[in-house]
């Protein structure tokens, strides 16, 4: 079996598997509500930018990712071209998906309750979080040809690579810590049967996997194991897909008859 095969074959699963969820969502959303939301067209965005890594990623295994010291030249510069793309699909990809939750958590809170005004200042730092990494992504190392390049004195400073690397980590995990957070006191207050509740709270706690798999992406990053990397890079993303997509399937497992409680901080919506 050619190296890395395996896993190469779990980033088709990954991506198969949140594409089910995802068109499951959206075939749920159409029956139930006739059409489709912002936070439906975030995850769509984010589907996509998840196909596109996994070209990248197959690309850059057909040139010998798996095993970089035995690449030829011309293949090397090919995979180190396909950094930034892949790099800026990937966080764009997780920041859809997290703008879309917040979008969804702020449409079943009720309108102009301090929750409304929160979700308004995550959004916009979300927005400012993303537009740093995708800015620092591009300009980290420029030109980019320095990625490659052979000459001493025509070289990426590795200082740059090192803000680089703290910088989506930080963001990326203290943005999914709040984001998985944000819904705790609304769904502690929906008016449903304990077992439904725990239900859905186990959906949201879904997203500490995805806590988990950015912790073990950074510790594979930092040792420059480019192909484990990849690979628990399309883990994360699409267990965060499959977790954004949970609370609109969740009649197929709970049942309905959870809307949010009436007092002054929520409105009384349909979690879905």
């Amino acid at each position: 079996m050619a190296k890395g095969l395996d896993q190469v074959i779990s980033w088709y699963i990954c991506t198969i598997a949140a594409a089910i969820f995802l068109i499951l969502r959206l075939w749920i959303r159409i029956r139930r509500f006739k059409a489709l939301g912002i936070d439906d067209a975030l995850l769509v965005l984010s589907i996509c930018c998840l196909i596109g890594d996994l070209v990248i990623q197959q690309h850059m295994w057909n040139l010998g990712m798996a095993d970089i010291p035995s690449a030829t030249r011309e293949e090397f510069v090919q995979i180190m071209q396909m950094i930034v793309p892949g790099s800026i699909l990937y966080v764009t990809s997780l920041w859809a998906i997290k703008l879309a939750l917040v979008v969804f958590y702020k449409r079943i809170a009720a309108p102009g309750s301090v929750l409304q005004k929160i979700y308004n200042v995550t959004i916009g730092l979300l927005i400012a979080s993303y537009m740093a990494i995708f800015f620092d992504i591009i300009f980290q190392c420029y030109p980019h040809d320095k990625r490659w390049s052979q000459d001493p004195a025509y070289q990426c400073d590795p200082k740059n690579a090192e803000i680089n690397y703290w910088l989506t980590i930080l963001l990326n995990i203290g943005s999914d810590v709040v984001t998985i957070s944000l819904p705790i006191s609304m769904v502690l207050k929906l008016q449903m049967k304990m077992k439904q509740k725990f239900g859905v709270a186990a959906i949201f706690a879904l997203g500490f996997l995805v806590v988990i798999a950015s912790i073990i992406r950074a510790y594979y990053s930092k040792r420059n194991e480019t192909m484990l990397t990849c690979t628990v890079s399309m883990i994360e993303t699409a267990v965060a897909i499959i977790a954004a997509s949970l609370p609109a399937l969740r009649t197929l497992f709970l049942g309905h008859t959870s809307t949010a409680g009436t007092n002054s901080n929520y409105g009384h919506y349909e979690l879905s």
